[in-house]
């Protein structure tokens, strides 16, 4: 059995425990370009994760599940370090009445970022709650917030994230829905300015 919020990307390996219980083994190879800002070129970079988790789905729309692993990042610029560090992702989902349904995850992971002028990889640990609700029959809406830290591998650097936003999504048609939202993001960090956002957007999702 599938668990919704166990959707590894890269190579993997599933087993069926027992009827409510899924184990999976997954590999994921990420390759990213940056640029050095010294000659314009560009620097290629490869992080290798190898994550082990189980999933749980005691009923059709509750599932909750936990996978830890480790990552490393490889540079090809001889000047970047490589980094090896510990990884993990939870959530939990699940119903909040008839129309609610709420989510909660929290994932540890390397980032390759050119942010920091003394590090070329971050840990990023992030914790994210979400509700959706249907409003009436062709509406629903959906708020989320979220915390992250940004710890920059080699770099006297941590930055702090705050966010949360709003949606709504009206269904025009079978196929076609209209969405609108807010977010707002605060960014502090230990070396620069903080940092406000915010962004509106509206849209139309045509689905095939």
């Amino acid at each position: 059995r599938e668990n919704e919020m166990m959707k590894p990307t890269g190579e993997h390996c599933d087993r069926e425990i027992s009827p409510l219980w899924t184990g999976r083994v997954w590999s994921t190879p990420t390759r990213t370009i940056l640029p050095n800002e010294d000659d314009d070129s560009e620097g290629d970079s490869t992080i290798i994760g190898v994550s082990v988790g189980a999933g749980w789905q005691p009923r059709r729309d509750l599932t909750a599940s936990l996978a830890v692993g480790a990552e490393r990042a490889e540079f090809d610029d001889s000047d970047a370090q490589s980094r090896t560090g510990f990884t993990f992702s939870g959530g939990l989902a699940g119903p909040l009445g008839e129309r609610t349904r709420g989510s909660l995850t929290a994932t540890r992971q390397f980032d390759v970022t050119s942010d920091a002028e003394d590090s070329s990889v971050a840990t990023v640990t992030q914790v994210n709650a979400t509700l959706d609700r249907l409003l009436a029959r062709d509406l629903s809406g959906s708020a989320r917030i979220g915390a992250a830290v940004i710890d920059y591998q080699g770099a006297d650097q941590t930055d702090y994230v705050l966010d949360t936003g709003i949606g709504l999504a009206y269904a025009l048609g079978d196929n076609l829905t209209l969405t609108s939202g807010v977010t707002y993001a605060h960014r502090l960090s230990n070396v620069d300015d903080d940092v406000h956002e915010f962004v509106a957007t509206v849209g139309l999702t045509l689905a095939f």
